[in-house]
């Protein structure tokens, strides 16, 4: 993978709509797509301009469980760079550990995911990230993007995962630099950027989606 080569993760906050609507400007931008966890509800907006998920993020194993053909399909068919935890690896997915595109990262575990994909790609040194429906809580009527089609596979009250998302929310926002930097990440040398400006992840900096650069856009 080319480090300095943007990438666009497109998550489940409903701010996602927001580059759905505009997809068709990104058609020709030279960016890797990437995803996690239930990344088949964002899956169709890429889909829209024929692109598909260049890297994937899973670290919950009742995720892999719920998309595991899914998964496979992406990292053996597509060879799409697949990032996820020793755990995971060494049991629901052993089959495909071995495979080049497979990488393990197991920095952040026990912060929200979103943290712990971040630090991998830290890790691995991409330059710039741009985050979609990252929103850390409600900004709109819903928590998510397709909240009827999450609700078939989270059973914990919606009350109580809003409660939850905050929390998170808020120790990311206070320690997501000081934590990164106690893993020895080298955190100077990524920008992450949030294209959600009511997002409540506040310890990124946030532009509006219009303002994205004619270099990404083209």
């Amino acid at each position: 993978m080319d480090r300095n080569k943007p990438i666009f993760i497109l998550l489940q906050g409903e701010s996602v709509r927001e580059i759905e609507r505009s997809i068709q400007r990104f058609r020709n931008s030279d960016v890797y797509w990437a995803s996690m966890n239930l990344f088949s509800l964002v899956e169709p907006i890429v889909k829209k301009i024929n692109k598909k998920f260049d890297v994937l993020y899973v670290s919950s194993q009742e995720r892999v469980l719920q998309e595991i053909n899914n998964i496979k399909s992406f990292v053996i068919g597509d060879n799409t760079s697949f990032i996820t935890t020793t755990t995971i690896i060494e049991n629901e997915l052993r089959d495909i550990k071995c495979r080049d595109n497979v990488i393990i990262s197991d920095y952040g575990l026990g912060y929200n995911s979103l943290t712990a994909f971040l630090y991998a790609l830290i890790n691995l040194q991409f330059r710039k990230i741009y985050l979609f429906g990252a929103d850390g809580g409600v900004i709109g009527k819903d928590v998510y993007y397709n909240q009827k089609y999450l609700d078939d596979y989270i059973e914990e009250n919606y009350e109580a995962r809003k409660l939850s998302i905050y929390k998170d929310t808020q120790v990311m926002n206070q320690t997501f630099y000081e934590k990164a930097k106690e893993y020895g990440l080298s955190v100077e040398n990524t920008e992450i950027i949030n294209c959600s400006l009511q997002s409540n992840i506040s310890i990124f900096r946030k532009i509006d989606i219009s303002t994205l650069s004619d270099e990404v856009c083209c």
